[in-house]
């Protein structure tokens, strides 16, 4: 699997940093060594599933569920883990929201055409979560900004997601 530099970082978090007496125990062959936390932290930051994370350390979620538990250092990289996964998920919601989904327009058997789609709900959401932000950046007497403005700042801004999403793939690819 590809390691990333987030997921390095991950991976190194949870290895004597925590609070606490340390416990010397022996490392079981079928145990939580340090490459199969490495590999589920990895694989949780990529994903944000912890059924598939534990598949891929030959783990089950319930003993990963475990760990977390009686672990303090590993709970804290998990955690990082899910945050480096939720942040890429906003990106990938955002993108599909603002520029929608290409489906498929199909005749019988054939694909004739595609079509964007957007999503209506997930904008809705979008409005209810940025509207406040959005509040902020209007003049003193109500009136929106210059439209074209904002338009120029929010093309900015996805286009420098869109770099970092690009950056993140090319990153995770050169790794492997």
């Amino acid at each position: 699997m590809a390691r990333t530099q987030a997921a390095t970082r991950l991976a190194r978090n949870h290895t004597g940093d925590a609070p606490g007496r340390a416990q010397l125990r022996a490392v079981r062959h079928d145990g939580w060594t340090e490459k199969r936390r490495e590999i589920f932290l990895e694989t949780l930051a990529a994903t944000c599933n912890i059924t598939a994370a534990a598949a891929e350390a030959g783990k089950t979620a319930k003993t990963a569920r475990d760990l977390r538990k009686r672990d303090p250092a590993f709970r804290q990289a998990w955690d990082e883990a899910i945050a480096i996964a939720y942040e890429r998920l906003e990106l990938v919601m955002l993108d599909r929201a603002i520029n929608g989904t290409q489906k498929p327009i199909v005749r019988g058997d054939k694909e004739v055409a595609t079509m964007t789609h957007y999503s209506d709900a997930a904008g809705l959401r979008l409005l209810q979560a940025h509207r406040e932000t959005a509040l902020r950046h209007r003049d003193g007497d109500g009136r929106a900004c210059d439209p074209e403005e904002a338009f120029e700042e929010l093309k900015r801004r996805l286009d420098e997601m869109h770099r970092r999403l690009k950056r993140e793939e090319e990153s995770g690819a050169s790794d492997g």
